[in-house]
């Protein structure tokens, strides 16, 4: 079971959610061949929405028109992922998205990826919270990175996870929505091995 701690961008406290993570709508697969790079430029990706257990999905765009004048991307042309916050989904509702990695051949495995949260008009209405929590194999640790500011540029995340080397993980991203501006974006989401890459340079 996945006691699912979020970090709320509305109050700044742990808001915590008793729920279970189950199947999702997305073509399900376990990530074994690194680098792993996923650019979202077309249907098929193993990240899956987790069905029934959370509140909203999300959801593929393919252009800044996915979005409302003031929140999300505003100048993307390509593929990612974004939760719209749109009426009903703009009040504390949750978007699960994951992905099975093999980590048991990485000697210092990392995620990076680009995302994006904007919202322009007044406090409260955004941009919401995007929280990466991770299944260790036994146990849920939470909040390995959150964030909850608004920026109109993409911005770039890379996060250690040599922790975590040896085992199968289950890496899970939430997002937040805490008003009408809570659209919040992922995209080019890669996982490699930083001991691989630093021999080869």
């Amino acid at each position: 079971m996945k006691i699912n701690k979020v970090i709320s961008a509305k109050l700044f406290l742990l808001t915590i959610f008793f729920t279970i993570k189950t199947s999702s709508s997305f073509s399900q697969g376990v990530v074994k061949e690194f680098p792993y790079d996923c650019d979202f430029n077309d249907y098929t990706t193993e990240w899956v929405n987790v069905d029934g257990k959370d509140d909203i999905d999300w959801l593929y765009a393919f252009s800044k028109d996915d979005h409302s004048f003031g929140t999300g991307s505003q100048d993307k042309e390509s593929g990612y992922l974004y939760i719209d916050s749109s009426y009903p989904n703009n009040d504390e509702k949750q978007a699960w998205l994951e992905l099975v990695v093999d980590l048991t051949h990485l000697n210092a495995p990392e995620i990076l990826f680009d995302y994006q949260m904007y919202a322009s008009h007044k406090k409260g209405e955004g941009p919401g919270a995007l929280q990466l929590d991770i299944h260790d194999g036994n146990t849920w640790v939470y909040d390995l990175w959150h964030n909850h500011n608004s920026n109109k540029k993409w911005k770039s995340k890379r996060i250690d996870l040599s922790k975590y080397s040896g085992k199968v993980v289950i890496l899970s991203f939430t997002g937040l929505t805490t008003g009408w501006q809570s659209d919040i974006c992922l995209d080019n989401i890669v996982i490699r091995d930083r001991k691989n890459l630093s021999s080869n340079n």
